[in-house]
């Protein structure tokens, strides 16, 4: 028979030892751990060890918990507590006034702020972005001559960014909204800018063999021929070209007077613009009675002259050339598109 029976609590099955174990005292679970004839001894001593350690745990806890700062009654308060009658300063928590004994209005002491809140005082992503987006719509406003679309568009970003300010949202959610939409802005910013900057964008349309792409951002359409694309049409009316273009960059040369009146040049445009008429005065040796002839000359074709092309210009002239004469010209003025 064994030394201990089960009603002694040593010799434990099943979830019962557990139980014993879990009920029985500290001073209990060392006999039984110091017992060598106690089958539990090793269940014991491991159940003493897990109590330690839980103790030790939780007065590690216990020591790094804040602890609640105690305000001293008998130090004036840092609100400035004072008579609203007479204007002594009172402790913090006084009713009733020590001077002239006035009832006093309970103030409450600001409280010290917190980390988060501390935190929050520092700009957020939304605030950053939709400022970022303001001072870019201004600059662009201001560089391209005030252009009150891009300021209305200033002042709504910095509308957004005042109010991302105040209200500091933090979530991961709004935070991927305000990328979303800084990404989306940014590319369409860029794209309207590119288009303004010298970044050209075409639409290209087919007219049976003959191909053609519009600039709308310079208002210009261009027809493909053997010679790469040639400016055909504008949709704004020719400017008069700078007389410095005129006489240093645009050579004639090979004048002819016909026989149908059709006074015609070859035509070299070395100017920055994009040549559509050329306006002659005529002299004749000896001059006739009608005097000097003024002439406009176009492109033959009627399409305008491209930078860096060549072709025939003509004009027709209003009478006929004075026999026995000579003629000369000279240019006065052009036309055409930057």
């Amino acid at each position: 028979m064994p030394k201990y029976s089960i009603v002694e609590g040593h010799d434990f099955t099943g979830n019962r030892s557990w139980d014993a174990l879990q009920a029985a005292s500290d001073e209990q679970l060392e006999k039984w751990a110091a017992d060598e004839n106690c089958k539990q001894r090793d269940n014991a001593a491991q159940e003493l060890e897990d109590r330690r350690q839980r103790r030790i745990a939780a007065e590690y806890r216990a020591s790094v918990a804040p602890k609640p700062k105690e305000q001293l009654k008998d130090c004036p308060s840092d609100a400035g507590m004072f008579c609203d009658k007479c204007g002594t300063n009172l402790l913090y928590d006084s009713q009733f006034c020590r001077k002239c004994g006035n009832a006093l209005t309970a103030i409450a002491t600001p409280l010290a702020p917190t980390v988060s809140s501390v935190a929050t005082n520092n700009p957020n992503l939304g605030t950053i972005v939709f400022a970022g987006f303001a001072l870019f719509s201004l600059v662009v406003s201001f560089v391209k001559g005030i252009v009150p679309i891009f300021l209305v568009e200033a002042v709504l970003w910095g509308a957004l960014a005042l109010y991302w300010h105040k209200k500091k949202p933090t979530s991961q959610a709004t935070t991927a909204i305000v990328l979303l939409l800084a990404v989306a802005v940014a590319a369409g910013e860029g794209y309207l800018v590119g288009r303004q900057f010298g970044v050209k964008t075409y639409t290209y349309l087919q007219q049976g063999n003959i191909q053609y792409r519009v600039d709308e951002a310079a208002g210009r359409t261009d027809r493909l021929g053997t010679g790469g694309w040639e400016a055909v049409s504008f949709d704004r009316p020719a400017e008069p070209i700078p007389s410095a273009d005129v006489f240093l960059a645009v050579s004639m040369s090979k004048g002819e007077w016909a026989f149908n009146n059709d006074v015609c040049f070859d035509v070299s445009n070395d100017s920055g613009f994009v040549l559509q008429d050329i306006w002659i005065q005529i002299t004749f040796d000896p001059q006739p009675p009608e005097g000097n002839l003024f002439l406009n000359l176009k492109r033959y074709g009627g399409a305008p002259l491209d930078k860096g092309k060549s072709g025939r210009f003509c004009g027709s002239a209003s009478r006929a050339f004075p026999s026995g004469s000579k003629w000369s010209y000279t240019i006065t003025s052009e036309g055409g598109w930057k």
